[in-house]
């Protein structure tokens, strides 16, 4: 659990330029899930950003794999592109899930701007558009553009 804790922790030291982009006017947590590690942790966006280890009153989840996760940290893969799927029934190797149905236009808006901000690398953000980044969606490589 203390490497994935620490590699949130750094990609959050590496948000921290876009910092008031992650914030929503409300508070809201976003629980980060490993599903094969049985890891999760949760990151509060609000006033002042804390990451807690579980999954603690999510109002989002992004679920993946462990290994799916360590391919995006490294720069292997890219969460936005592994989150595309054709159909809302077709499983992805990054999850997104609404867990407070009353505040869901306010909860996409920060999935976005966490798949945006905080799973690319770097304090600078650049978006590689390389189709070897995305994985496979229904027969093609998604890569977002813009958002």
């Amino acid at each position: 659990m203390d490497e994935f804790l620490d590699a949130i922790k750094k990609m959050l030291d590496d948000a921290s330029l876009y910092i008031d982009l992650l914030r929503p006017e409300v508070e809201l947590r976003a629980c980060i899930e490993l599903k094969d590690a049985g890891q999760a942790v949760s990151m509060v966006l609000g006033g002042e950003v804390k990451v807690l280890e579980g999954c603690v009153n999510p109002d989002l989840k992004i679920s993946m794999s462990n290994d799916v996760f360590w391919d995006v940290y490294q720069g292997r893969a890219d969460a936005y592109a592994l989150v595309a799927r054709g159909r809302a029934s077709e499983k992805r190797p990054v999850e997104v899930e609404i867990c407070s149905k009353d505040r869901e236009k306010e909860v996409w808006e920060s999935i976005k701007a966490l798949l945006t901000y905080f799973f690319v690398l770097g304090k600078i953000k650049v978006r590689k558009l390389l189709p070897e980044l995305a994985g496979q969606a229904h027969g093609a490589h998604p890569i977002p553009l813009v958002y």
